[in-house]
Parts: structure tokens; sequence; C-alpha cells
């Protein structure tokens, strides 16, 4: 019993450091299923190989959008919230940072390895050092949407990234069958893929099954799984509830002058 808790704290460790928080909470394990990854894991188009295109030198993340049925336009920056439940009635609280694009009229998701900015850290840090939930203020948001492009990178040791946004009319079994998901309006399925130095946590699992939407925001369950290998591979599984802060809408691309302006920046000075 010491052994999996203490495997539990580690993985909980290495989490909040891949997604720029420091999660000081023990998630509890859920009864682990035959095959542990298979309900959370994208099915169906989103389990085809990646679209062909230049590879990845070594080291370099990977990270690829599949998309099926109808969504929503979700051009845009995001961050998701995981309010995850513990035991005893504790919380912690997981952030992670989403840039999206539109390519061919379709979502591309970019996940972002960044730290929240120090003031919103500091909190995050204090509520999950209580166990309690963070929940961000307007003034919080303004002050992250503000420094969205000078967040602090983290080192995630994640290789790739492969995020599947389904919207209903397209829901494979995997989501049809799952009653914290069967109900959703669109879900985004995220897996994370590390490059062997994140200790034991081989792979994370992350589902957010968006139920309802306030203003420009959405809500809904989370749930997540971690493959661990202590030297086996054992399934630890969580959840929660999450909400997807909109943050501003997808930056502008930079006009021909503006970059050639850049070319010229400096000439001339002394």
């Amino acid at each position: 019993m010491r052994f999996r808790w203490a495997l539990l704290a580690a993985l909980m460790t290495v989490l909040a450091l891949i997604a720029g928080a420091v999660s000081r909470g023990v998630v509890e394990a859920q009864q682990a299923p035959a095959e542990p990854a298979a309900p959370l894991a994208p099915t169906g188009a989103a389990a085809q190989p990646a679209p062909s295109g230049p590879s990845a030198s070594a080291g370099q993340l990977v990270q690829e959008t599949i998309v099926q049925g109808t969504v929503p336009d979700l051009a845009g920056r995001w961050m998701a919230l995981g309010w995850v439940d513990l035991p005893g009635g504790r919380q912690t609280t997981i952030p992670t940072f989403w840039e999206v694009t539109t390519t061919d009229g379709k979502p591309v998701l970019t996940q972002k390895f960044v730290d929240l900015p120090a003031p919103l850290k500091e909190g995050l840090d204090k509520s999950n050092t209580n166990a309690t939930l963070w929940r961000p203020s307007a003034d919080d948001l303004a002050k992250l949407a503000g420094s969205w492009d000078s967040l602090t990178k983290t080192d995630s040791h994640v290789a790739h990234v492969k995020s599947d946004i389904s919207g209903s009319d397209a829901f494979d079994d995997s989501i049809k069958n799952e009653p914290r998901s069967k109900d959703s309006k669109w879900v985004v399925r995220q897996r994370w893929d590390f490059d062997g130095k994140a200790g034991a946590l081989n792979r994370q699992v992350m589902v957010y099954s968006v139920l309802d939407q306030t203003g420009q925001d959405y809500t809904g369950n989370f749930d997540s799984a971690m493959v661990a290998s202590a030297p086996f591979p054992i399934p630890i599984s969580f959840k929660g509830t999450f909400r997807l802060y909109r943050l501003g809408d997808e930056a502008a691309p930079r006009g021909f002058f503006a970059r050639l302006a850049d070319m010229f920046a400096g000439c001339g000075r002394r």
C-alpha cells in the first residue's frame, strides 16, 4: 500500500510539472480496466497514422490534430482547468494551455507547455497545497491573456501530442457508451507520449467532455489516465470537471511590411 501511494504521489508531481503547475495532492487510484487506456484513447479515424509531412528531428515535439464531425469555431487561446477529485474530499487543479488556429476551415490545436505568470502560479500552488480548487478571477484571466506570448516554457518531456476533436455527429462507441461523455456536445481527447525522461510516466490521456457553454467558455467532465512502468505498466486514472477559458482570439498573422521591418531591425544603428 505504501508503494502504491508513493507511486501516485510521484506521478502527480510529474503531471503538475508538465502542466505548468505544482500539484502536491495524491490522486486516488481508480479500478483499472483490462485495457486501461482504451476507453479514453481515440478510436476510428483518430486511431489512424499521423498525416504525412516533414518528420521531426530527434528531441523535437511533434503535434497533430484530428477533427471528426461538426465542431465549433475554437480559433483562439485557451486555458483548460481540470479540477480533480482526491481522497477524503480533497481536490487539486491542473491547468493546460491551448493555442488553436484554423487550417482549411478546421481547428488545429497546439499544446503549449508553459507556466502561469508568477502571481497566478502562487495562487494555484497555495490552493493545491491546501487541496482546494483554484478558480481564476477576471483580473487573473486578463493578466494571463496579456502575458500569453511571454509565458515561461516548461520542460515537459513530451515527445508527441495527439489531439482528437470530435463533434456529437461523429462520436464513436467509446464516447457513446461512456456515461461521463455520452451526452457531450463535443469532445477533445488528447494523448501525450513521453520521451523516456519523465521518470516512470510513459503516457498521459485526457478527455474533455463538453456539456455546457457559458459565454465563450465551455464546461464539462474531465477524465484522465496515466500509464507508468514500475517496472511493469501500471494504469492510474482519475476524474473531475473542467472549464475551458477563452483568453483571446487567434493571433493575426504578421503582414508583409511588418515582417520586412523585422528583417531590417537594428540596421544603421551604432
